[in-house]
């Protein structure tokens, strides 16, 4: 139980530093020529590293997207009809997402990128699932995302990301 709030504070830390590197971009405008400058911080350049979590994030969103689109569609086949059989997809990995997913919500599975491995797991009862990706930056720091949280959920998709490294 210390290791699930140690690493929930590490993931609330990594996004509160996030959002402030990623504003560092603005626009300003001079009033003596009515000309927009855009004005860009060079002191603070991203790193491959930095540029590849940004990648597992955004592959991350787009995935737990498909997923729930693929599920919402499924709730409006079975209007009227029996609802509780649909639920989130109930594979025991990532890699099998792709057959349930492609082509109709993605053009493809997002590969992490530098081949090493995002996770999939869904709670027991199909109605929670979970993703997650190592960030480079920050040892023991996940990116994660989890629809209908429970502490066993993230302690499920932890255990499975600590057992089956890269």
């Amino acid at each position: 139980m210390k290791n699930i709030k140690f690493f929930t504070l590490s993931v609330i830390m990594f996004v509160f530093v996030f959002l402030v590197v990623g504003c560092t971009n603005t626009t300003i405008t001079s009033e003596n020529t009515n000309t927009d400058v855009e004005s860009t911080d060079t002191a603070v350049q991203k790193t491959p590293e930095e540029n590849r979590d940004d990648q597992r994030r955004e592959d991350l969103m787009n995935v737990e997207q498909a997923i729930k689109d693929r599920f919402f569609d499924e709730l409006d086949e079975v209007v009227g009809e029996d609802s509780d059989e649909v639920s989130y997809p109930l594979v025991n990995s990532y890699n099998e997402l792709k057959s349930l997913l492609v082509p109709k919500y993605l053009e493809a599975l997002p590969r992490e990128p530098s081949n090493k491995k995002y996770y999939y797991v869904a709670s027991d009862d199909g109605y929670g699932f979970a993703l997650g990706a190592w960030s480079e930056m920050y040892e023991d720091i996940s990116f994660k995302r989890i629809r209908q949280s429970t502490p066993e959920l993230e302690a499920k998709l932890l255990d499975v990301m600590r057992n089956n490294p890269f």
